[in-house]
């Protein structure tokens, strides 16, 4: 096609500018037309080369689910549509919710491997057994000597490995705790991440006896305490978990609620009871408590209210410091009352009846001179 072309410029050239000029657009065209059929060739050996890793990639997809019954909550790590991609996701265990069950699919175990006693740590989402060495008897409370995840026996159809975990109403724990676990494929390439919060107990007052817990759910109220010469004592346990507030309490007392900041209040002792003496509190730390007693014969004229109460300690492991910080705890107030004695009302009562009767005398003077 060059050498007509070569040929028509020496020749004709003035003679045939139209032919000239057709001849160059169809080879131009002829050009364009070869250069976009290779260009589409390759596109289609690419696509067709990739396909199956497009699949692959789609089939990877898990999707993370967790569903609360009556008393447990189910965690189900299962294949993920189009619309729905979630691989991490959160569940609470409770006094009154505290069974948890773990199902995996079909292809998928759960993890850490041999999952048993021991879990992740809240902040370990590679869920490999190496690294998650968190003892699950560290975040409980009590004797839990056979607390652990156990296989569940009873399984529906495509449900790869499932086991279950039950924590006893009195192993909760003081403070909210968190652990990780999931379900993990043997390749590594799918996993589901469950972060689970078990919920601390509620603070309870047992007679004249106020254990304190410290989780976000824990201080719904204030606990109340009465004392009176029959009952002259009361102790506040605040744990190995907590510390007392005001933390000069034998110095003094707070008159409004505890906000977890107070190491003095400006409520004082003598104030509401005249022979106050620090040695009325005494400190046990045994279980880290703390006991108010006042003699019989040192109980005010006048009712005395009072406010002590405890907070959750800062926590003394670096690696559990993120995690404490991301949830909230809570201040355990105790609200005191100190009733009069009886000998004072009684006298109080005799004032009183002294007083009606001497102003019925008065009247009845007045009466008769009237």
């Amino acid at each position: 096609m060059t050498r007509v072309l070569k040929m028509l410029r020496q020749g004709s050239h003035a003679a045939f500018p139209a032919r000239e000029r057709q001849l160059r657009q169809q080879f131009c065209s002829s050009s364009r037309m070869r250069m976009a059929a290779v260009l589409s060739y390759v596109v289609f050996v690419a696509l067709l080369c990739h396909a199956p890793l497009f699949t692959a990639e789609a089939a990877q997809k898990v999707f993370a689910e967790c569903k609360p019954g009556a008393n447990e909550i189910t965690c189900t790590c299962s294949e993920a549509s189009d619309q729905q991609v979630e691989e991490t996701m959160s569940a609470t265990l409770s006094q009154k919710q505290n069974v948890m069950k773990l199902v995996c699919k079909p292809d998928m175990a759960c993890a850490p491997e041999g999952l048993s006693k021991k879990v992740c740590k809240a902040t370990d989402s590679t869920l490999d057994q190496g690294t998650c060495d968190e003892e699950l008897s560290r975040l409980l409370a009590g004797s839990q000597r056979d607390v652990s995840w156990e296989e569940v026996k009873e399984k529906i159809q495509l449900q790869g490995e499932s086991k279950s975990l039950t924590v006893p109403p009195q192993n909760f724990p003081f403070v909210d705790e968190q652990f990780a676990v999931g379900c993990k494929a043997s390749d590594n390439e799918k996993k589901c991440t469950f972060t689970v919060t078990l919920a601390a107990r509620p603070t309870a007052t047992d007679g004249q006896t106020v254990t304190c817990a410290y989780g976000a759910s824990s201080n719904q109220s204030h606990q109340k305490i009465k004392l009176n010469p029959t009952q002259n004592s009361f102790t506040l346990v605040c744990g190995e978990k907590g510390e007392v507030l005001p933390t000069r309490y034998e110095e003094g007392f707070c008159s409004s609620g505890l906000k977890g900041d107070e190491e003095s209040c400006e409520g004082s002792y003598t104030s509401v009871l005249p022979g106050y003496e620090a040695k009325w509190w005494s400190k046990h730390d045994a279980d880290n408590s703390y006991t108010l007693s006042i003699p019989n014969d040192k109980f005010p004229a006048e009712e005395a209210k009072l406010i002590v109460g405890c907070r959750q300690k800062p926590s003394s492991d670096p690696a559990k410091g993120a995690t404490a910080a991301a949830v909230s705890s809570t201040v355990c107030n105790v609200d005191v009352t100190i009733e009069a004695s009886s000998s004072a009302s009684l006298s109080s009562r005799r004032e009183d009846v002294f007083g009606l009767l001497a102003g019925a005398a008065v009247m009845t003077v007045f009466a008769r001179h009237a």
